[in-house]
C-alpha cells in the first residue's frame, strides 16, 4: 500500500501533466458543477483558494460572487 504522501505526489504530477488545453475545459466543468449545487446556491459567502501549480482554477466562482454579490473570503497560511 502506498502511503498519503506518495499517493498526494502521484496525483501532483499527473495534475501537472496536463496542458492549459487539457486543463481549462476540467475546471470549468468542475466548477459550474459546483455552481449547480443547491448548497453554493444558498450560501451567503464563498471560502475559495487561489488555484497554483495546475490546481482546478476558482476563477469562474470569484467572478460568479461578484456578479451575485456574495462576499468570497480566502485561506491565507503564514509560515
Amino acid at each position: 500500500m502506498t502511503s498519503k504522501a506518495e499517493q498526494r505526489g502521484h496525483w501532483r504530477a499527473r495534475r501537472r501533466d496536463l496542458s492549459e488545453a487539457e486543463r481549462a475545459p476540467r475546471s470549468a466543468a468542475a466548477q459550474a458543477s459546483l455552481l449547480s449545487h443547491p448548497g453554493v446556491a444558498a450560501a451567503h459567502r464563498w471560502l475559495l483558494y487561489r488555484a497554483y501549480d495546475g490546481e482546478v482554477s476558482t476563477a469562474a466562482l470569484a467572478a460568479e460572487a461578484q456578479r451575485r454579490g456574495i462576499p468570497v473570503r480566502y485561506p491565507r497560511w503564514t509560515p
